[in-house]
């Protein structure tokens, strides 16, 4: 009985959830697939600058990940114009993620109208997504996950913003917070596991001068077992050797 409870606690601790520390974001090793952006990431490679007010486009951190929190800010540095900020996460490929955009005032274009406020979209096409889909996002390709929408939801101008993304550190789900200060603009969280993994990354439309400086991330491994058969044999030279010693301590 004894030699079944400390195998029993020997295998306990050999499936265990390890946490990693959370670590600054280097940007210097991240790349756009696209021609539509230009991004300038600053000597510390804490933070990029994006200035060109054209097409969508993205800036990857290049990683296939899942099972992550990532922390940062962004904002826009100029009064010009009032169009799309946000991210892309689990990142397949240019018609496959998913899209965190945020619109600072209501406009229509691409046959629809893009209203203030913030969109959670699934990007989902067997086929190239022509750019100005994106604007209304009223396509086949597009499935709104969630949305926090109105006059008062846009960014504003020359004003820092937090973003927090948990990405499947639960199962079967991923969340959203931004931030201005210490006031929660949205908090949102999503249930949909089309894209488990995929990179990460930041997105334009028609903005420029949108900076994002200060991300860190944190990967959380998903609990690792060893089989209960390798547990046994490990512990087991162990814990008989313990079990003998007992044994001859009681006889003396």
């Amino acid at each position: 009985m004894k030699t079944i409870s400390l195998i029993a606690c020997a295998f306990a601790f050999t499936a265990t959830s390890a946490v990693a520390e959370t670590v600054p974001v280097d940007l210097s090793t991240w790349s756009t697939p696209d021609s539509n952006g230009n991004w300038n990431v600053a000597g510390d490679n804490n933070s990029v600058l994006q200035t060109i007010n054209g097409q969508p486009t993205v800036f990857l951190n290049g990683l296939n990940q899942t099972s992550y929190t990532l922390d940062g800010t962004w904002r826009v540095n100029t009064t010009g114009d009032d169009d799309f900020i946000g991210f892309v996460f689990g990142y397949q490929n240019p018609s496959q993620y998913y899209l965190l955009d945020w619109k600072q005032r209501a406009q229509s274009g691409g046959g629809g109208v893009a209203q203030a406020g913030f969109r959670i979209l699934k990007v989902d096409s067997d086929t190239a997504i022509p750019n100005i889909e994106f604007w209304p996002a009223n396509s086949s390709a597009f499935t709104l996950l969630d949305s926090n929408l109105g006059t008062d939801k846009g960014w504003k101008d020359n004003t820092s913003y937090s973003f927090h993304l948990d990405f499947f550190t639960t199962p079967g789900q991923f969340s959203v917070e931004v931030k201005q200060g210490e006031l929660t603009l949205w908090d949102t969280v999503v249930l949909d596991t089309s894209f488990t993994s995929g990179q990460f990354g930041f997105y334009n439309y028609s903005q420029a001068q949108v900076q994002y400086a200060g991300f860190t991330q944190k990967l959380v491994e998903p609990p690792s077992e060893v089989p209960l058969p390798a547990a046994v044999w490990m512990f087991a030279p162990a814990l008989m050797g313990f079990l003998g010693l007992r044994r001859r301590q009681t006889k003396a």
